[in-house]
């Protein structure tokens, strides 16, 4: 796999971003679903039936809440890049199950643009949404936690070298680099499109979701091809997080 840097950082924003993106390059938008939810900022009637079934299977009423409202950011994005009324957004899955836009909705973001690629991950109350027209984009955010058992988790998921590499790190510097890691490796298996839907069917927050993705990254091969990536910190409703993004690299 050749893995090289993304030159022109992603475009990330905190808040909702202009109606019209620059689709140039790749544009992430990071938000606190609790603080969204209790806003008036969108509107959460653009949600399919099938979408507002699910929601109401949730038991938990945070995790729905956090559900509904991050399908309806999704939506709305989308809509808005696309031009469409976001109940018209309509999605389909590859042979992978990775979540992407249906040929209905022409899957085009502008005139010059091309097709629009998007991704999603979910913690607890941070999302993150990617969108680029530029090739196929993995996106994932994990919120740091300090007391996390990181030589057990490198050990049982990540090869013995990386593994070992992390141990001889000093603590403070293992952990960044763990959830670093972590973090690239999702990205990296979504671009690929070869894993199950951890963004789209993550936002429902299903206990045992987690180690669903860990045993599916344990199982997959590692990702073949040339991709981009691009790693940062960021917090987040008052929550440390680490973030990063891998875009197939559609010049090779």
């Amino acid at each position: 796999m050749n893995l090289q840097p993304l030159q022109a950082p992603p475009q990330i924003h905190t808040s909702p971003p202009p109606r019209t993106l620059d689709l140039r390059g790749v544009h992430l938008y990071l938000c606190d679903l609790d603080a969204e939810a209790r806003s008036d900022r969108w509107d959460g009637s653009v949600l399919s039936a099938e979408e507002v079934k699910r929601a109401d299977r949730l038991s938990c009423d945070p995790h729905r809440r956090r559900f509904a409202t991050g399908r309806t950011i999704l939506r709305c994005l989308l809509g808005s890049v696309l031009g469409m009324d976001p109940r018209e957004i309509a999605f389909e899955k590859n042979v992978f199950g990775k979540p992407r836009l249906a040929e209905s909705c022409g899957r085009r973001g502008g005139t010059d643009a091309g097709i629009l690629h998007f991704n999603c991950s979910h913690r607890e109350h941070v999302l993150m949404v990617g969108l680029t027209p530029l090739g196929e984009l993995g996106v994932d955010v994990e919120l740091v936690r300090p007391g996390a058992d990181v030589e057990r988790l490198a050990a049982d998921y990540f090869p013995p070298a990386q593994a070992q590499a992390l141990r001889e790190l000093p603590p403070a510097r293992a952990l960044r680099e763990f959830y670093r890691a972590w973090t690239l490796r999702e990205a990296l298996i979504k671009a690929a499109g070869s894993c199950i839907a951890l963004g789209l069917d993550g936002l429902a927050g299903r206990p045992g979701d987690r180690c669903a993705s860990c045993r599916a990254l344990n199982a997959t091969p590692p990702a073949t091809g040339s991709f981009l990536y691009y790693q940062f910190d960021v917090s987040v409703g008052g929550a440390d997080a680490t973030a990063s993004i891998a875009l197939a690299d559609s010049r090779t």
